[in-house]
């Protein structure tokens, strides 16, 4: 089959749009795509929206607070999120095959080129396949990362419960036949009377994610071979739930944007165990995580450590403390948090 170079040069918004639609055109380079209408360009025109990549894509990790980090920086004025509240283009094969063309016009808002599209895929940062396709995708095109880390043992816990609670029925099932949270640990990390060696890739390699996912140097490396460090906002989940206005501030600052969120907006909820966010002033109507949300995570009953045997905790302390020392040596110069050095 003949390849045909085309000239995108000066291309009308209508033509590139009936090329795309013919699939005469096979591939587009990202600055095309940045800037390229969709199918509803005409309801647009007149006020220079458009949908964009996102400029921003919070890669993880799971159950450390991406929804809550999302669900605060969506009240600012500047922020957009997709229609699906984790789009998993870059994780699922089926999804990354129809193209950016898809992941663009299919999920992404419309907006200006002052406001900022935000997407968030848990997900992603475990995956190896992601950081790759990420980068192949935007090529020279600058994007900004967020990540946040926050314990690993209350992680695993809290992924565990959120698996029982979950539709994921194969899962929910495979979790639920080791009866309760100390038998599924032990029954994973312990073998032959001896714990596992954290540092054995063959044997971290058959462990469910709910334990992979707190290796967080493992994923990290990989990461940091297609983007700089700089331009990874890195945040401790643990300290996103009892200070999320400081975070925010931090944030704000991170991605350019006006400061619009501060602790002013937080208001901590007694009986959830977490904070809301309120418009200033205060208002009755504060927008609160869901019932699902923070399940794991409410101090109501003292500590989440409560709810986990001491023999249950030593052994996750034991199996993290080698990846969070790997962790400290890769970005310490960066990010520090207590939980790193238990």
């Amino acid at each position: 089959m003949k390849e045909n170079n085309i000239c995108l040069s000066g291309a009308t918004p209508q033509w590139l749009e009936s090329l795309v639609l013919s699939q005469r055109l096979l591939i587009l380079d990202t600055a095309t795509i940045l800037k390229q209408p969709s199918k509803e360009y005409a309801k647009y025109k007149g006020r220079n929206k458009l949908q964009r990549l996102p400029q921003v894509i919070c890669i993880g990790a799971k159950k450390c607070g991406t929804g809550a980090l999302q669900s605060f920086l969506s009240h600012h004025p500047k922020v957009f999120t997709p229609s699906m509240y984790e789009t998993h283009f870059f994780n699922y094969d089926l999804s990354f095959v129809k193209g950016v063309d898809y992941y663009n016009r299919s999920l992404m808002p419309f907006t200006t080129k002052e406001e900022i599209t935000f997407e968030k895929t848990p997900k992603y940062f475990i995956q190896p396949l992601v950081p790759q396709r990420i980068k192949d995708t935007y090529g020279d095109v600058d994007i900004k990362l967020v990540l946040i880390l926050c314990d690993p043992v209350l992680r695993t816990y809290s992924d565990y419960n959120h698996v029982l609670i979950g539709k994921e029925s194969e899962l929910k099932t495979y979790v639920q036949s080791f009866h309760d949270f100390p038998n599924f640990v032990s029954s994973h990390l312990i073998k032959h009377s001896k714990p596992i060696d954290s540092n054995n890739m063959t044997a971290v390699s058959t462990l469910p994610d709910i334990f992979r996912v707190g290796l967080y140097a493992l994923h990290l490396q990989r990461w940091l071979k297609y983007f700089r460090l700089e331009n990874i906002f890195i945040l401790d989940g643990e300290v996103l739930s009892r200070d999320p206005g400081t975070v925010m501030v931090q944030l704000q600052r991170f991605l350019g944007l006006e400061t619009e969120i501060t602790k002013r907006n937080f208001v901590y909820n007694k009986t959830k165990g977490f904070y809301c966010f309120s418009k200033l002033p205060k208002d009755a109507n504060m927008k609160c995580l869901s019932k699902a949300k923070g399940n794991t995570r409410s101090v109501q009953n003292g500590t989440v450590f409560s709810a986990i045997p001491d023999s249950t905790m030593r052994i996750l302390r034991d199996f993290y403390r080698i990846p969070n020392k790997k962790l400290e040596k890769l970005i310490g110069h960066k990010f520090q948090a207590p939980w790193m050095f238990m």
